[in-house]
């Protein structure tokens, strides 16, 4: 497939050294990135730019997760639609978003930030730096939204233009998060009010279109007609014409790619699909196993589960991984859980019902265990899943309601689940917060080895972005979201 501009480095892989060393400790209050740098663009935005285009994407998307997303279609959205004091690009570097600069305070500590002039909300509001606070302090009130919880508390608006914050433990680079970004709520309408350059709109019930994104000037870039669905249903609009595909399905996307206007490229790897075991009790020479030993024993074994058990495109998971790091957070569950007995007696691989990637994990290594105990055990899944071998052909993949996972997990009332994790973090304290509430038993004893050893990461997938030529400019950010470029941002400055 064709690869488009600006593919020449992998941005994410890059970025991980400057997101936790420069962004960290670096008391820079101004970018020094030229405007004419173009590192990060995939693609140039052409000279006109479309009035409008069709995006595509294979993902659900849920005003409810507003403005946190939860999946790369939610993603690329709210990016167009919020923003965040300060935006961190492919390669890690700090950027005005909200914020126009940001000074040190104490140490690298606390920082004074002063937003950019004339900033507004869409409706036409001026935003205040009062709204910020009060928009860290809505999305805070969610249990997952640690980091707006830490923001809020160490917020104080100092005038209209300026606040300052307190990160300690944290980098300056976690204000470039997407829970960080500031939205304004209202009870009446589906939608959070936002600063970006478009506004979320939904489409009529009748029509295929699942959202609009609507420009609030001309020069923003073109209206983006996004239609959210299954990859059947993809082949079926891209067959009918459209001009940006997001996917995690190689095969779909070399679907699109083969029409002769349009490139492909896969983006940074993005996620990583790991087993997560409350009873972690390793089964004969599995017990002498050092956890840094375990990615070498097992690359063979995760390697076959990318290449045969998953559509997505998949490699065998990759290290350094931020949950590994638990011990320089000083964080623990504030009450280390111990296996529940429905646990032990449990035979259930659980997964989200509605992560086809997570099925293919769960089926796949449910049928190995079921072989393994009928011939020689095999070594590797005994090593990253001891529990479901001894299971054998008890063992089952059940899929869950997000709602239902999320108190499974909380118990640790199965034998083993499927989850997804970010491969990069721009707070990686604050996820390891994140994924302690949501799994105390990780860490029963508060044993940062016992962490290692209860995360048994398999894969990693990424997305690929096929795009129709001289029709849109895209960016990269961070995290491989791409977001549409008009030639008057393409230097990546701040917007007015």
């Amino acid at each position: 497939m064709a690869r488009l501009v600006g593919q020449k480095r992998q941005p994410a892989i890059l970025a991980t050294a400057a997101l936790l060393a420069g962004a960290c400790g670096g008391a820079r209050a101004r970018p020094t990135v030229s405007p004419a740098d173009a590192a990060c663009t995939a693609v140039p935005a052409p000279v006109p730019f479309a009035e409008s285009a069709s995006v595509v994407s294979t993902w659900a998307i849920d005003p409810s997760n507003a403005p946190l997303p939860s999946n790369p279609g939610e993603r690329f959205v709210f990016a167009h639609a919020y923003e965040t004091l300060i935006r961190v690009d492919c390669l890690g570097r700090l950027m005005p978003g909200l914020a126009k600069s940001w000074t040190p305070v104490e140490g690298a500590t606390r920082w004074r930030l002063v937003l950019r002039d004339r900033a507004r909300f869409r409706d036409g509001d001026g935003l205040t730096a009062s709204d910020v606070v009060a928009s860290w302090r809505a999305t805070g009130a969610a249990a997952p939204a640690v980091l707006a919880r830490r923001l809020a508390d160490g917020a104080v608006a100092i005038d209209d233009s300026t606040l300052e914050i307190a990160l300690p433990g944290s980098p300056l680079a976690s204000l470039g998060d997407p829970e960080s970004a500031v939205v304004r709520r209202d009870a009446r309408a589906r939608w959070p009010e936002g600063t970006g350059p478009y506004r979320i709109r939904d489409a009529a019930p009748t029509s295929r279109t699942s959202l609009l994104l609507e420009p609030v000037s001309a020069a923003d870039g073109p209206r983006l007609t996004i239609h959210a669905t299954g990859a059947s249903d993809a082949r079926d609009l891209i067959d009918t014409g459209i001009d940006l595909l997001l996917t995690d399905d190689p095969a779909l996307a070399a679907y699109a790619a083969a029409r002769p206007d349009f490139a492909s490229m896969p983006l940074a790897w993005d996620r990583t699909w790991a087993l997560l075991a409350p009873r972690r009790q390793p089964l004969g020479a599995a017990s002498a196993v050092r956890s840094d030993s375990l990615a070498g024993l097992t690359f063979g074994f995760r390697s076959t589960l990318a290449r045969d058990a998953v559509r997505s495109d998949a490699r065998a998971a990759e290290g350094p991984y931020w949950w590994n790091d638990v011990a320089s957070c000083g964080t623990t569950p504030a009450t280390p859980a111990r296996t529940t007995s429905s646990a032990r007696a449990s035979s259930r691989l659980v997964f989200r019902r509605d992560e086809p990637t997570a099925r293919a994990l769960a089926e796949r290594l449910v049928a190995l265990a079921a072989i393994g105990r009928s011939d020689a055990p095999d070594t590797s899944l005994a090593l990253l899943a001891p529990g479901l071998l001894e299971a054998g052909a008890r063992a089952t993949a059940a899929p869950l309601a997000p709602d239902e996972l999320t108190t499974a997990l909380r118990a640790g009332s199965e034998l083993a689940f499927v989850v997804s994790l970010p491969r990069h973090s721009l707070a990686p304290c604050r996820d390891v917060e994140r994924l302690l509430m949501s799994a105390p038993w990780l860490t029963a004893g508060a044993s940062p080895l016992e962490l290692s050893r209860r995360v048994a990461p398999l894969i990693d997938t990424r997305l690929h972005a096929v795009v129709r030529r001289n029709r849109l400019g895209l960016t990269m950010a961070w995290d491989s979201t791409v977001t549409i470029t008009a030639p008057a941002m393409a230097g990546g400055g701040a917007r007015p």
